[in-house]
């Protein structure tokens, strides 16, 4: 989804929720439901502030129920709004209970300060299992695969991301005066606007750019950046040295980041490894000739069992399904 709908959305959610908080008494599970979507992005909080402010200043707008809206045809309520005679009482109802109003931008002012450190230095962490799509303050987007973990710290000059595990594919919103920098060991991208995905392995660093440009450059090394444009990759040590510049279907090779695995001619232990960090359940593969075999093939990352079907029609195996859920493949010998 591109950056512009995702603010739409954003946009039509805060709508929502501001007419929730007008309406009735939320219950606690609306209230808790209404917190965790604000701490979701600080994106939301300034929206919700935004529709607070619009809504602030239509209440002080005393000649409000002077506007001719009714036209023929409108049904009762909307004529009786312009035809009332006092500009108190013919408000909506929504701009004549001013208590709801300042409880809940109030409600939004607190959140806002308890929201400030992750402002400054916005910490996003993923379990197994767990995949994140996060809208940033400057509209970019992060789809945040299992078990990674970010450090978001944005200025007036500079927007920049410390991948510290895991992988992230980043859709940057275009700013030409304040750089997108992904940070990675001893390595930087630097974007403006483009898209691109960045995984940090143990012994190093995989970019791969799926729109627009980014530069590569290694911290410490007298050396010229290299530039990635659309559907090519390097990986780069962590010692900083980069591996020449190949070109990939980004398609493909990101699909992670929409919850697809591709593999090619990929050993079964590493397909396990991958599938094991987006679930719950956990495959187990128990001889070594079996782990060492490789497939190829493009899975769906929540269903393992998908896989074990997979493997059972195409290499003959042994599957055991144990107690506790998880699954253990053997050869059939």
């Amino acid at each position: 989804m591109e950056p512009t709908e995702r603010r739409r959305r954003v946009n039509e959610e805060a709508a929502e929720w501001w007419l929730q908080l007008q309406a009735h008494e939320m219950s606690r599970r609306q209230r808790e439901a209404f917190v965790d979507w604000l701490r979701e992005s600080p994106v939301h909080v300034a929206e919700m502030l935004r529709v607070a402010s619009v809504h602030g200043a239509l209440e002080k707008f005393e000649s409000w129920a002077r506007i001719a809206t009714a036209k023929p045809g409108d049904d009762e309520v909307v004529v009786a709004l312009r035809a009332g005679g006092d500009a108190g009482s013919a408000k909506p109802r929504w701009l004549r209970r001013g208590w709801p109003i300042a409880a809940a931008v109030a409600g939004l002012v607190l959140a806002t300060a308890l929201l400030l450190p992750a402002l400054r230095g916005q910490v996003m962490e993923t379990d197994r299992g767990e995949r994140r799509e996060v809208v940033l303050a400057d509209g970019s987007v992060l789809q945040i695969d299992p078990e990674s973990r970010l450090r978001v710290r944005f200025d007036e000059h500079t927007r920049r991301v410390v991948l510290d595990s895991g992988r992230a594919l980043f859709h940057v919103a275009r700013s030409p005066e304040r750089p997108f920098i992904v940070e990675v060991d001893s390595t930087t991208v630097r974007a403006v606007g483009t898209a691109f995905g960045v995984e940090r392995k143990e012994r190093g660093v995989i970019v791969t750019v799926s729109e627009g440009k980014v530069a590569i450059e290694s911290k410490g090394k007298a050396q010229a950046p290299a530039f990635l444009t659309a559907n090519e990759q390097v990986a780069v040590s962590s010692g900083g040295a980069a591996a020449s510049i190949r070109k990939v279907d980004s398609a493909r090779t990101l699909a992670w980041a929409e919850g697809r695995l591709n593999f090619e001619s990929t050993p079964i232990r590493e397909v396990v490894a991958q599938f094991n960090r987006y679930n719950k359940v956990q495959l187990h593969v128990e001889d070594d000739e079996l782990a060492s075999r490789p497939i190829s093939g493009v899975f769906n990352a929540a269903n393992p069992q998908g896989f074990i079907a997979f493997i059972e029609a195409t290499t003959s195996v042994q599957v055991k399904r144990e107690s506790d859920g998880d699954i253990a493949i053997a050869s059939d010998r």
